[in-house]
């Protein structure tokens, strides 16, 4: 399982970054359906093998987000609150 981390500012007068970790199944889960509808109306090719259609929608995710793969130590940083 991978995880990815993106930064959005906390609001829009303040440059204060929220750092944002997701895993692969919950982008699948929250962007999934919503993705492949867009790629369904834009007559877009979709792979025909699922997994790299979910690939595919992963790295599409992560392009919207400008996210980047969180290496372990990353990970183990964050989850143990030193950032």
């Amino acid at each position: 399982m991978r995880y990815w981390i993106y930064v959005e500012p906390v609001s829009a007068d303040s440059s204060e970054p929220v750092y944002t970790i997701m895993s692969d199944k919950a982008i699948l889960d929250s962007y999934y359906n919503y993705w492949i509808q867009r790629m369904v109306e834009a007559n877009k090719q979709v792979p025909k093998s699922l997994s790299e259609t979910l690939e595919q929608c992963i790295l599409d995710w992560a392009t919207i987000h400008w996210a980047v793969e969180v290496t372990p130590l990353v990970l183990r940083e964050f989850t143990m609150g030193k950032r």
